[in-house]
This record gives structure tokens, C-alpha cells and sequence, in this order.
């Protein structure tokens, strides 16, 4: 799940995921988790100072309730970490 908290430009520059696969960050948080992108109930990927991006999906598969946090991506978010 972290790991898709980068974005789809992010992952696609980082080789994460291959161009072409994802086209929004919804669908790469989607890809990365290996959940369909309907089961992400909430996310924002802007993060500010002192409110890193979040998401909170459901994972069927093992039947919890998941919170991602991203972690440093920009320049503020070292602060806010």
C-alpha cells in the first residue's frame, strides 16, 4: 500500500510501474495494493505542511481497514516528518 502512495508519475520515474499502466494516482495506489480501485475509500495525495498525503482503503483479502501515510516525497514533507 505505501508504495502506491507515490503516484503514478512518481512510480512510473522511479520504475515502480511500467508507463502506460496506471494513469492516475488512484490507479497506481490501486495497482500497487492489488486491490481494485473502488475499494480506496478516501485519499489525498497533496500533502502540506504537517498533513502528509493519506489514503484509507478496504483490503477484502485480509479483511482489515488500511490507513496509508506517505512519507517524504517533497522538500516540506522532511519537516512534517
Amino acid at each position: 500500500f505505501a508504495l502506491g502512495m507515490h503516484g503514478h508519475a512518481g512510480l512510473k520515474f522511479l520504475g515502480a510501474i511500467p508507463y502506460g499502466s496506471a494513469g492516475t494516482d488512484l490507479d497506481a495506489l490501486a495497482m500497487c495494493a492489488s486491490i481494485p480501485s473502488s475499494d480506496v475509500i478516501l485519499c489525498e495525495w497533496r500533502g502540506q505542511l504537517h498533513l502528509p498525503g493519506y489514503a484509507v482503503a478496504l483490503d477484502a483479502k485480509t479483511e482489515t481497514v488500511v490507513l496509508v501515510v506517505r512519507g517524504s516525497l517533497w522538500p516540506e514533507d522532511f519537516v512534517t516528518d
